[in-house]
């Protein structure tokens, strides 16, 4: 049976909570994690017609990019969209996840789809992000018994390296251990210098994970007591905000209708240069593509402030309008849900939703 927290682990495996702006409010937002799930709906946003189109398709999990609680949770006022949509998904027996800033931050995230999306080459991140802290674990078993202490290790969380797990290496060797008075060995007798063939079995671990993956060894081990090296790793970046990169020679002009129509969007632009592209994740980016020598920045939309820092530095702003230049995140998140579960061997049915545009006029953008 699928559960509300296995999707979560799905998602999570892509894109790591770690990775979120610290005023984000990713993951579970209503529900219980250990809720079955026997259907999921993707959606952009956690709106009350998302809600209702997930009790039509009768799923049991509505997956978002935005949040439904943004804010400290003060109050819950039916009469608000995020009233109205959490009192029907609660109603409804309806769970809410999101994956937000950790989904745009991910290595194979939403700045680096949008990116590939709008032809950019040689792609970076404007804004690096450091990963969470690991620790590698390093445990010395009986041959006999290093299948299902892998197993056990897997299960807990080790070895979970982007979008695979149950990552190990393993090697053969020979362990020496003399049992003392008093010691009650699996293998041997007090006394006597034993010579066992052991494996050497070494797995990432996340530190968050760390002390559920050392007290599963302690379970599963044959040993009275067993042999566990714990190393810290070095931080390394993992994912990033934002991307700078090139495109062929083009003009302003050609390059934003190309962006638009790779978007579905309507753009506006201010500002006049060209070859180098900065999608981004808003205005709190330009000065870091500044830096980055971009001369385009593509952004959902910006403040007017961000504008005029940008005039300053010579950048070309490209407004694409929030929701378009972020869809692409529900076909993200559909993919790498279908992915995990049909790894795990589950038919589980995900519904894509993309909620019609609200009308908008040239001044309301």
């Amino acid at each position: 049976m699928i559960r509300v927290g296995d999707v979560a682990r799905i998602i999570e495996r892509a894109a790591p909570l770690a990775l979120a702006l610290p005023d984000d409010n990713p993951g579970l937002q209503t529900g219980r994690a250990d809720a079955a799930v026997g259907g999921v709906l993707v959606a952009l946003d956690p709106t009350p017609a998302a809600v209702r189109r997930a009790v039509r398709a009768r799923v049991d999990l509505l997956v978002t990019h935005h949040p439904l609680f943004m804010e400290p949770l003060r109050r819950i006022d039916t009469g608000t969209a995020t009233g109205a949509a959490a009192s029907a998904a609660l109603a409804a027996g309806i769970s809410v996840y999101a994956a937000h800033t950790n989904l745009d931050a991910a290595p194979d995230g939403l700045g680096v789809v949008v990116a590939k999306r709008l032809g950019l080459e040689d792609r970076r991140f404007l804004h690096s992000v450091i990963g969470p802290p690991r620790v590698k674990v390093v445990v010395f078993v009986p041959l006999a018994a290093a299948t299902k202490l892998h197993a056990v290790m897997s299960a807990a969380g080790a070895g979970a390296l982007g979008r695979y797990d149950s990552c190990a290496f393993v090697a053969r060797g020979e362990g020496l251990f003399r049992p003392l008075a008093g010691a009650r060995p699996a293998i041997g007798k007090p006394g006597r210098l034993e010579h066992v063939p052991e494996a050497r079995v070494e797995m990432i671990v996340g530190a968050a994970e760390l002390p559920a993956v050392l007290a599963a060894i302690h379970r599963a081990h044959p040993y009275e007591m067993p042999a566990i090296d714990c190393l810290q790793l070095l931080p390394e970046p993992l994912g990033g905000f934002g991307c700078v990169g090139r495109v062929g020679s083009t003009s302003l002009g050609a390059f934003v209708r190309f962006a638009a129509r790779a978007l579905g969007a309507e753009a506006r632009v201010s500002g006049a240069r060209v070859p180098r592209v900065c999608p981004g994740s808003g205005g709190r980016l330009v000065p870091l593509a500044a830096a980055a020598g971009a001369e385009v920045f593509v952004t959902g939309e910006v403040r007017y402030h961000n504008m005029r820092e940008a005039e300053h530095h010579g950048i070309a702003i490209v407004e694409l309008g929030h929701d378009r230049t972020e869809m692409p995140a529900v076909d993200l998140l559909a993919r790498l849900i279908r992915g995990g579960l049909a790894a795990a061997g589950a038919a589980v049915p995900v519904v894509i939703y993309k909620e019609p545009r609200a009308a908008r006029t040239a001044a309301g953008r």
